[in-house]
This record gives C-alpha cells, structure tokens and sequence, in this order.
C-alpha cells in the first residue's frame, strides 16, 4: 500500500525538479537563473522570501556570520543569504 504525499511532499520530492525549472526559466529566455526567478519554488512557505528577510533582519544575520539551515529541503533562504 502507498501512502499519498502531502502537498508539499508532491512539491518538493520531484525527480529531476531543479532540472524541470531550469528548463522552463530557459525556455523564457534566462541564461542566467537569480534568485528571484526561482523565489516561488524555492521559498514555499507563508509570505515566500519576504518571512525570510524579516526573521534574518529579527536574528540580527549580517554578513559576517555562518548560517547552518537544518532541514532545508531546496535550501531557498539559505541561498538567499549566501
């Protein structure tokens, strides 16, 4: 018996997902993919990388510091620090 996937499950564990987006944003004609063109995969949580930037702002983040993010699946705010 296979149990369904919650929605974000179905999101996030894709097979080949980076893939997939990469070649649609190609296919609208980005060479180079920033941050913000994958913020709506990347960022799949309450108010997206807006939340991100007010709790590192909240932490005091600057950046002279190491951030560990546990659990990240795709990683978006951390590569949004970097």
């Amino acid at each position: 018996m296979q149990l369904s996937k919650s929605p974000v499950e179905a999101h996030y564990h894709q097979e080949g997902i980076f893939e997939y987006i990469a070649g649609l944003l190609k296919a609208q004609g980005k060479e180079k993919i920033s941050v913000e063109d994958i913020s709506l995969a990347d960022e799949f949580h309450v108010r997206g990388a807006a939340v991100s930037l007010q709790m590192a702002a909240g932490a005091g983040l600057n950046d002279q510091m190491v951030i560990l993010d546990v659990g990240c699946d795709m990683g978006g705010p951390c590569r949004m620090f970097a």
